[in-house]
């Protein structure tokens, strides 16, 4: 059983009625990602049994809202020298192998 074109127009329809009501909601971009990506999921599944067509909506576009590289080497170079250059007994305790 194959869809029709109206069908397929519908279902796409659903969709983006869906998606913009969950914007107009004020949920996550990346929650309403995450959701479409779980009913793209499922159509591809249809679709490999020849019941559905690909749906053609797409993502929300996110930002991101936090910088998640880490530090810089020559910070991490740093850190280290000093936790090297400051003998306590707690440095001395747990790295044994920096006081050589």
């Amino acid at each position: 059983m194959r869809c029709s074109l109206w069908h397929l127009a519908k279902a796409n329809e659903t969709v983006r009625t869906w998606r913009s009501a969950m914007i107009d909601r004020g949920v996550a971009p990346a929650t309403i990602n995450r959701r479409l990506s779980a009913l793209r999921s499922l159509v591809s599944l249809g679709k490999d049994f020849g019941y559905v067509f690909d749906l053609t909506t797409k993502n929300v576009p996110s930002q991101a809202y936090r910088d998640t590289r880490g530090q810089a080497a020559r910070d991490t170079a740093l850190f280290l020298l000093a936790c090297c250059l400051t003998l306590t007994t707690s440095n001395v305790r747990l790295y044994p192998e920096w006081h050589q």
